[in-house]
Parts: structure tokens; sequence; C-alpha cells
């Protein structure tokens, strides 16, 4: 999309910032309408799957609820939210062991039994923060040992995802057996990811640390949701869809908080950020919007959580994945960086704009006279 109203960053002039307008390109027919949640993989040629999300509650037991089913615990009239019963165990892991990633090797005793296969189904699910679950394998009970899930997991690239505090993670699992007890006993062995440059797509794991731990039967509200995958493209069709990152972009903090949006009356999508400047205009505006928030889930929704004590009671709904971009070096290794975006669709009523927005700006200040930097040797840091 082209620029529809030049910005600036000149302290020269009235405000100091402003940000570029384009113009969008990209419509969308949102007419509000009944999807059927059982049809949308059907109704989107399967680029869209069907999954949940937990919420964890005091109580969850369906018979004390209104219109959920005793026996199946299912919402009477939905029933993908139901009340269901799974073993967690929360979990600290340093980055100074998993500077990249890690393996997670979760060993249960000989006999422990599961309904399903743990890898299928997305019956495992995780919270986290500062890391990025990307799949899960299981190994079967052997003769000489119990079974066991595998759960890789990719460290974000900020200050304080890989140098930062202890990530706090939980594991929850729904297709242990109903005949296992209350409480399940584990040992979780932890392998750090590291890469050769002999192989630089080959993930490689070594062994940091062997920890007891006690899965515990909780109760937790299951919600429908969706998995969305899609390529980041950066050209027009007609340049063959290139994706890529530039090297001096970080998609994160322009997910996190590096952009701020409103919706104008010509449809057009305002990105204002005096760091990031996107090739091309990622923005989606759609028609017939309003009172729509889009999230992902997974993490945490506060950037900095574990510094701040805003977040301390809020709860990271679980997910089988987290929301996280995922890409290749120069040299071919893979990578992931976990985001948190909200994106809402909520008209002013009544005016002005009231949509949650957070934006984020940074000034280089001389250190002589305080003053702040326009322009800088681009040499120096």
């Amino acid at each position: 999309a082209k620029v529809k109203v030049e910005g600036y960053f000149d302290d020269t002039m009235p405000g100091g910032l402003k940000p570029n307008e384009y113009s969008n390109e990209l419509f969308m027919d949102c007419a509000r309408k009944r999807i059927p949640y059982e049809e949308v993989e059907t109704l989107t040629q399967d680029k869209v799957k069907r999954t949940h999300y937990l919420f964890p509650v005091s109580n969850a037991d369906p018979a004390t609820y209104m219109h959920f089913d005793e026996t199946t615990g299912e919402l009477d009239t939905y029933p993908e939210v139901k009340m269901i019963q799974a073993h967690s165990t929360p979990l600290l892991i340093h980055p100074n062991i998993t500077r990249k990633g890690a393996r997670m090797d979760l060993s249960f005793p000989k006999g422990t039994e599961f309904a399903s296969d743990p890898s299928t189904g997305d019956c495992i699910t995780f919270s986290a923060d500062q890391v990025a679950f990307t799949r899960v394998e299981y190994v079967a009970e052997t003769v000489s040992a119990g079974p066991m899930i595998r759960a890789f997991f990719k460290r974000g690239q900020f200050g304080n995802e890989a140098y930062g505090k202890p990530s706090e993670i939980l594991v929850n699992i729904e297709c242990l057996h109903s005949s296992q007890p209350d409480s399940v006993a584990a040992t979780l062995t932890l392998f750090e990811l590291s890469y050769s440059f002999a192989e630089p797509s080959t993930e490689h794991f070594e062994w940091v640390a062997t920890t007891p731990l006690e899965f515990t039967r909780q109760g937790f509200l299951s919600l429908p949701a969706v998995r969305l995958q899609f390529r980041l493209t950066r050209d027009p069709p007609r340049y063959n869809s290139t994706s890529y990152v530039q090297p001096y972009e970080w998609l994160e903090p322009f997910v996190r908080y590096g952009v701020y949006f409103q919706e104008l009356a010509q449809h057009a999508t305002v990105w204002g950020s005096a760091e990031v400047h996107p090739v091309s205009d990622p923005g989606l505006v759609g028609r017939s919007g309003g009172f729509s928030v889009i999230s992902h889930v997974g993490t945490h929704s506060i950037p900095f959580r574990e510094y701040v004590t805003t977040g301390e009671a809020q709860v990271i709904p679980s997910a089988p994945e987290t929301g996280r971009i995922d890409w290749n070096d120069i040299w071919g290794r893979p990578w992931a960086q976990p985001v948190r975006s909200v994106f809402v669709d909520i008209p002013p009523i009544p005016p002005p704009l009231r949509n949650f927005m957070m934006t984020t700006t940074f000034e280089l200040l001389d250190p002589g006279t305080g003053e702040r930097r326009l322009q800088w040797p681009s040499d120096q840091e």
C-alpha cells in the first residue's frame, strides 16, 4: 500500500512525531453471520484448525452449574464449552540453561496409563512466558521404561526473555486415564537447544538438569479456539510473494507494542511507531466490524509481566501451542519468537474512540546535554 499521508519525526514539527498513514487496499466482507464451529475446517479447506484452550476453575463439577451436562460436562447449547479434569504441574525454567530453547522430557512410572496418544488431539496444553512451545511427541512405555512426553520450546530473543527472570510455565495433561490417581509422579529431564554451523538446520540437545515433578488433578473450563497459520508475505504476488524480515526489523516489538490502529471513515489503517517501518502495510480492515476482540492464548497479555505487579493476579490460559513467529536465519537455523497481541474492534459508544492501544517509543539522549538526538552515525551504537 502507498503512503496516503506522509508522517515525520522532527522536533521542529507539531508534536514531534506523526505516523505515516497508509491507504488500505485489502478488504474483507466480514458480515456478521454464524459459522458453525464444527464446520470451520471444511469452510476454510483446512486452513483453520479447530482446537481449544483451558482456564482453571476452583469448582469443575458440572452438576453445580446450570445447563451443563452432569455426565459429559458439556454446555447443552454449545458442547465445545465444557468442564473437564486435567493433571497439571507448574515449572520455573531459567533462561541461563535454555538460552535458545529446550526439549522437556516428562517421564512417568511404568504402568501409567493414557486414554489416548498425548501427541494427538491437543490434549497437552501449556501456559508460558518468554518461550514458545512448538510441538509435542510421545514415547510409549517399553520393557525398561515408562511412557514419556517430549515437549519442545524455543526462547524469545528479547532481553527479558533470554536473560531475565525464570520462565513461569504450566503443563496440563488431559488424556491421563481416569483410573489414574489425583496425584501422578513424574521426572523432568531438561535438554538445552544448540546449533552447529556444520549442520545449521539440525537441532542438538544437551542435558542440563533433572527434576522430580508431581502432576495434580485440577478443574478447568475448556473453551473452543481456532489455530491460524499463515506465511508472512512482504511483496505483492507478482514479485513471487517472498517472505523475509529486514535486518533492522523485530516483528515481536512490532506486534507487541510498536503499533496502534484505528478505524477511519475511508477504511484506512494508521500504524504509528518511531522505530518500526514495515515494508508493506500488513493491516486489514473488515467491513461490518464491531464488538470483536481477537487475541491468542498460551502467553501473558501484559509485556514484562514478571517485573510489574499488574499481571500477578492474571492467569494465562493454556493452549496446545503458543502464538509465535517462526523463521530461519541466513544459516538455515530455525527460530521462534513468542508474541503477545490483541486486536480489538470496538466502536466508540459513546465517542471518542476508546479502543485499547499500547505504543512505546524510545529516545536517544545526548549523554552530555541530555537533549534528544534526531540523528547519529550509523556505525555507532
